[in-house]
């Protein structure tokens, strides 16, 4: 193959187009089907050859081509996962005598303070 500069700037342009068009698909399959038809050496390959044709040509590069962009389009299956409601939690009711024991305290507690306030008054 012959560097980027020595061919024809129409058959340059040309070579662009394609390796754009050619990378694409690949980044299509690579990072939506999951599915790639290339190595990744092949790959390379192709987008060094674009990034030489670039360099060597600027007004050759486009906003849209696979040089200007980092990494590719997210899959579908990332995009909204589906949502679950939140667990139901099912608290037991308490034991008769914890619900008495709990009731004594409060009452131990009151009767406590109460005297406190009775003592301090004097």
């Amino acid at each position: 193959m012959k560097a980027a500069t020595d061919v024809a700037p129409k058959e340059v342009a040309r070579r662009a187009a394609v390796l754009r068009t050619e990378i694409a698909e690949h980044n299509e399959r690579y990072y939506i089907d999951d599915a790639p038809t290339i190595s990744d050496a092949e790959y390379d390959k192709l987008f060094r050859e674009l990034q030489s044709i670039e360099a060597a040509h600027p007004e050759l590069r486009t906003e849209d081509s696979p040089t200007q962009r980092v990494g590719g389009t997210r899959a579908d299956l990332l995009r909204n996962p589906p949502l679950r409601p939140p667990p139901t939690l099912v608290v037991p009711p308490r034991p008769p005598h914890c619900v008495a024991r709990r009731q004594r305290t409060r009452q131990c507690r009151a009767h406590a303070a109460d005297m406190a306030a009775r003592i301090l008054s004097r």
